[in-house]
């Protein structure tokens, strides 16, 4: 089995269902919020590292499923899917996230474990080794 980038960080919090059975590797079309600079680095790390990179405390109270979705990167099925969910956040929200665009990739399957929830929104458990930076390209405003 290949290994996780962030399986320290899965390790460091006993998850130890993580990601579950329902994670597979496939190709698909992904979308996420992102900086204006795709370059920037923040636009790839899982929300436990982001987080930790912006001073913010980590959610309290979160259960194991959550906790386990935040060590993985956030995507949505569609553009339409990624902008709902992003503007029915607060406006504080919204500014405190400084998120302006939506990036595009297609995941394939060398790319790491999918785990698909009814929103429209996934999750992807990237590999050791995998750099998805040459990967994305912004395809618009998030407003």
């Amino acid at each position: 089995m290949k290994n996780l980038k962030y399986h320290q960080l899965i390790a460091n919090n006993s998850l130890n269902n993580c990601p579950d059975n329902e994670c597979n590797e496939m190709e698909t079309d992904a979308f996420r919020w992102v900086y204006e600079d795709i370059s920037n680095e923040l636009n790839y790390l899982p929300t436990f590292l982001y987080n930790e990179k912006q001073n913010r405390p980590q959610r309290k109270n979160s259960t194991d499923d959550m906790k386990c979705s935040m060590c993985a990167l956030s995507f949505y099925v569609s553009q339409e899917k990624a902008k709902e969910a992003f503007v029915v956040l607060p406006l504080r929200v919204r500014e405190m996230l400084g998120y302006t665009h939506l990036g595009y990739i297609n995941i394939s399957k060398d790319m790491g474990l999918v785990n698909f929830e009814l929103n429209g929104h996934l999750d992807l458990f990237e590999y050791e080794n995998i750099d998805l930076s040459g990967s994305f390209s912004i395809i618009g405003a998030l407003n």
